[in-house]
């Protein structure tokens, strides 16, 4: 933080720098997904075939994951949000 302030980067710099690097981020994502599908599909490499995210059973996957991850409580919150 203190860097931050005795330089010369503007908060609009940090805004800028944040959504190159957002869009880096998803351009990134979805190459490794091409590449994990593809090495799923023939068998090869570590990558497994991974639970649905979708629907009822997405769900009761991603609500088991928070209350593993964090406490009760804030899985509700968290699930909730």
């Amino acid at each position: 933080m203190h860097r931050y302030v005795i330089s010369r980067i503007t908060t609009s710099d940090v805004l800028d720098i944040a959504v190159r690097y957002e869009t880096m981020v998803q351009s990134l994502s979805e190459r490794i997904h091409a590449i994990e599908k593809r090495q799923i599909e023939e068998g090869v490499g570590i990558t497994i075939a991974g639970p649905t995210l979708g629907g009822t059973e997405g769900q009761r996957f991603l609500e088991e994951l928070a209350d593993e991850k964090h406490t009760s409580i804030l899985a509700k919150i968290i699930r909730s949000s």
